[in-house]
């Protein structure tokens, strides 16, 4: 009976946990570190469903019972390689020290395009948000001297670390869709995001950033 009961949790449990990709600190990859965190964000945004308060998503955003694929935002290349992947750049060149790299110059003089990656794809847009929309750029970084065995693990620590800080919570657990244009258009649009992990065999210290267009 012990034997049955284990196996059918091993059967309930993600399939991640049994392919795990293991760090190797002197050739530290950062394109899988990268893909495997946002691998992990998704499957945390999956989980997710309340505010970081402890409110339902779904009780001011109801929509969000019918589509559940809201909750995941929209991978970008764009912003990985406008923001994220230079921000963690920057980020490497400082031991222990984390800040969030100014973007406000850089929003504002690519708000157009910045636009047009957001309804990248997405049909029957209307002409007023593709030149108008008001997106909100915003970020979480993290640093850290602790080292992992796999990436999953490490992916899944910074997450849980920002899970212990409001400011952090609030934005990886906010709503990640267009509510606006769903509640006047109907139109179902996911924001989009980019992450990047780096680690410094200089320092010994693993940076991350997300960042999010919404």
């Amino acid at each position: 009976m012990k034997n049955s009961v284990f196996l059918t949790v091993l059967l309930l449990l993600p399939f991640s946990l049994f392919s795990q990709t293991k760090i190797d600190y002197n050739n530290f990859n950062v394109d899988t570190a990268t893909k495997v965190f946002a691998k992990v964000f998704l499957e945390f945004r999956d989980t997710a469903v309340h505010f970081a308060s402890g409110v339902p998503h779904v009780v001011p955003y109801p929509v969000l019972s019918e589509s559940p694929e809201l909750r995941r935002p929209r991978w970008s290349d764009f912003l990985y390689e406008q923001v994220s992947l230079p921000n963690c750049k920057e980020l490497y060149k400082y031991g222990n020290h984390v800040f969030h790299v100014d973007r406000e110059e850089w929003y504002k003089t690519n708000i157009n395009t910045i636009r047009q990656e957001y309804y990248k794809g997405i049909k029957n847009v209307p002409q007023c948000q593709l030149e108008n929309a008001r997106l909100i750029y915003s970020e979480n970084a993290f640093s850290t001297s602790k080292k992992f065995d796999t990436y999953e693990e490490l992916a899944s620590f910074i997450i849980m670390s920002w899970e212990n800080s409001i400011t952090h919570k609030c934005a990886q657990r906010g709503i990640l869709y267009d509510s606006f244009s769903y509640k006047e258009y109907g139109l179902k649009i996911q924001d989009i995001f980019s992450c990047c992990v780096v680690y410094n065999p200089l320092n010994g210290h693993t940076k991350a950033v997300i960042n999010f267009i919404e």
